[in-house]
């Protein structure tokens, strides 16, 4: 019994010290270690982030997917109430941007953080581009927000709203 409950601390100990390889100028980088530990400073708070993450493997998940304040391409500010709002209303905002004004649409110019200034030519990029962000029927919001990050990347009035 001793063994097993050693070989699980091992384990977890190097579970932990092994997802801090994927931590990013914030801290604690990203996964479900990062959702639950978010906002917080400290040596426990980024201890423990880095152990859920490392005890669960989500941050190869979050990686490979774009999930879990991950993203193997751009990410839009790279936070998470813009990723959940843009999932949770997804169907809203694409007919906000097909019209180029509406209020899903604000609200997501609001959660990337475009100022007031940047607001039109923002809403202007996402009529004109439309097919590129949301191209496929079966685009998922994940896609959608790194497709934006690429297009917010790509115009220079706007490419400071991509972390």
């Amino acid at each position: 019994m001793k063994k097993v409950i050693i070989a699980t601390c091992v384990v977890a100990l190097s579970a932990a010290l092994s997802s801090t390889a994927f931590a990013e100028s914030r801290g604690m980088g990203c996964g479900l270690g990062y959702m639950v530990w978010k906002g917080q400073k400290g040596i426990l708070p980024q201890t423990s982030a880095g152990t859920t993450n490392g005890t669960f493997y989500n941050q190869y998940f979050g990686m490979t997917v774009g999930t879990l304040g991950c993203s193997p391409d751009y990410t839009v500010m790279n936070n998470v109430e813009t990723t959940l709002y843009a999932e949770v209303n997804f169907d809203q905002i694409k007919r906000d941007m097909a019209r180029g004004e509406g209020e899903y649409l604000s609200t997501l110019a609001s959660l990337v953080g475009v100022e007031e200034a940047d607001r039109a030519a923002f809403y202007t990029l996402t009529r004109e581009r439309y097919a590129a962000l949301v191209g496929s029927a079966g685009i998922t919001s994940t896609e959608f927000l790194n497709n934006l990050g690429r297009e917010l990347a790509a115009t220079p009035a706007l490419a400071r709203y991509v972390a």
